[in-house]
């Protein structure tokens, strides 16, 4: 588990950082290019312990408070 939190840009960036390597890796025991089919794979496998593994800040907008995100479901309901 990581010491500190992530800003969102943090945790996007690593997300994608995981989500490339499992495609790599898959795709080289396929033999070929998984392509999207691997990120979804690895959004079912990984996403939720990827979740539990890095907690994020949540980063709030001043100017669009309707903008920011809930804390515990990461969406608003402020967002049309």
């Amino acid at each position: 588990m990581d010491e500190h939190p992530l800003t969102l840009k943090e945790y996007n960036q690593l997300q994608i950082e995981e989500m490339e390597k499992h495609k790599w890796i898959e795709s080289e025991k396929a033999g070929h290019d998984l392509g999207p089919a691997a990120h979804r794979d690895w959004v079912e496998k990984w996403a939720a312990k990827f979740r539990e593994e890095h907690p994020i800040v949540v980063e709030t907008d001043k100017l669009h408070p309707e903008r920011n995100l809930d804390a515990e479901n990461g969406i608003s309901e402020n967002i049309p």
